[in-house]
């Protein structure tokens, strides 16, 4: 029955979705990025490899997979039907782990499984990127390969998918270099506490762990050793794109003008927020333990702490782009302008808000110690050193929080797919109905994510 409903969702998901791609496709022949991205990929699946557009600043990643398109098929409904299969694997794909995750086998399950996976496969920014030729959802499908055999512990052909994702994106090392460290510190778990469940382990036990390695060099060498044999892979992949940097300046191709590396804090604000908006399934059961954060004075004085320090990063490292500031054509404009520029305690008065959201991130963290430890330093990696909002960014760890979650309640994942089929409607009848002049381009501009 689980199968059939499986095959059900996906065959429905892909009728409504081809449907809203012709009509995307009819609305808009190029939408924003994908005046470079489309350009760029037609020349590759023509098999010319040698012109670059230096207005691109990403891997080829996604000019590589247009490659395989017959040339009598290269033009752009083709190339945007590349991300469109792409989430229909996706499916697939968050079905399988979170399985896995849940069930610790590989076979098939209850609703739980099937409703979690609607609700992430409509994730509004990236159902909606499903629909044009960007290289997001691609970029998440190999993101979710390496996920799938690393936790099959086929660590060759998760490094191979793993080297895919940095081609499709680079700062999908970060999230390479994260699916390593949670291995090497289960690794490292497993040596010192051998019977214990990875899901039990504390903070305690890791530094526990860690000293008993490096005050040991018999044991701390083995366990080098081993781990390059093991995950040699994924050391391959991280040490290729160090050589990479080094050699270019940047982990940016093209123009590098407009993606500088900065210390931004404040996105980690702006996740809490996208994790709020999308994630109703882990917001709500914390509310119902507010009273337990109030009647602890430890808790009250951590957010005192807490609300300092945000007070003080938002005043001095609150970082503006400024393509945010010109762009009227994503949603981050309308809410940077008519929100956080409408007054100026604006920025201050949501701070609240950035604490519940940082709160509901770090209660609903499942998994291993090792998990815990990585998604927090590869989130803030990611995030962290980008100067512009991006809702694309928050993508990957939003999944992977979700994915990794233990707990999964069938009204919570339906009142999610619910209020996310909701926001994706709201979506394309903006985007078919708002249009938005600019004078640089004869074509009608269209408003996303």
């Amino acid at each position: 029955m689980d199968r059939f409903l499986k095959y059900l969702f996906i065959s429905i998901y892909s009728i409504i979705s081809i449907i809203i791609f012709q009509k995307v496709f009819e609305t808009s022949g190029e939408v924003i990025d994908e005046l470079f991205h489309i350009r760029q990929g037609l020349k590759y699946c023509q098999g010319n490899f040698s012109e670059w557009d230096s207005k691109i600043t990403t891997f080829p990643g996604l000019y590589l997979l247009s490659s395989f398109i017959p040339t009598e098929y290269c033009e752009t409904y083709t190339l945007r039907l590349i991300p469109l299969i792409c989430s229909f694997i996706n499916i697939l794909l968050i079905y399988e782990i979170k399985s896995l995750i849940l069930y610790d086998a590989e076979k098939e399950n209850n609703h739980d499984v099937l409703l979690e996976t609607m609700a992430l496969a409509t994730l509004p920014p990236m159902y909606f990127f499903s629909h044009v030729y960007y290289t997001d959802v691609p970029s998440i499908t190999m993101i979710l390969f390496m996920l799938l055999f690393s936790i099959l512990k086929h660590h060759k052909l998760s490094a191979i998918f793993g080297a895919f994702s940095v081609i499709m994106r680079q700062t999908n090392v970060i999230w390479v270099a994260g699916t390593l460290g949670v291995h090497l510190i289960d690794k490292m778990m497993l040596k010192i506490y051998p019977k214990m469940k990875r899901e039990t382990a504390t903070f305690d036990n890791f530094l526990f762990a860690l000293k008993s390695h490096l005050k040991h060099p018999k044991i701390l060498l083995e366990f080098i050793v081993g781990s390059i044999s093991e995950y040699f892979g994924y050391f391959v992949i991280i040490f290729s794109f160090m050589a990479f940097v080094f050699i270019n300046g940047s982990i940016v191709v093209g123009d590098k003008t407009a993606h500088e590396a900065s210390i931004h804090i404040p996105q980690l604000y702006y996740f809490s927020l996208f994790v709020l908006v999308f994630g109703c399934s882990l917001w709500l059961p914390q509310l119902f333990r507010l009273h337990k954060i109030f009647s602890s004075w430890k808790c009250l004085l951590g957010i005192f702490l807490l609300t300092l320090f945000m007070i003080l990063t938002v005043k001095y490292n609150t970082l503006v782009h400024p393509y945010l500031l010109a762009d009227n054509r994503h949603y981050t404009f309308y809410v940077w302008k008519r929100f956080y520029q409408r007054h100026a305690l604006a920025k201050y008065a949501i701070i609240p808000v950035y604490i519940f959201g940082l709160s509901t991130i770090f209660t609903s963290m499942d998994g291993s110690i090792g998990f815990k430890i990585f998604f927090v330093l590869s989130t803030i990696a990611t995030l962290c050193l980008q100067k512009l909002i991006e809702v694309r960014y928050f993508l990957i760890p939003f999944l992977l929080l979700k994915l990794n979650r233990k707990s999964v309640t069938k009204s919570l994942s339906l009142l999610e797919l619910l209020v996310n089929i909701l926001i994706n409607q709201i979506t394309f009848i903006i985007f078919f109905q708002v249009q938005v002049r600019w004078k640089d381009f004869n074509e009608v501009q269209r408003i996303i994510w």
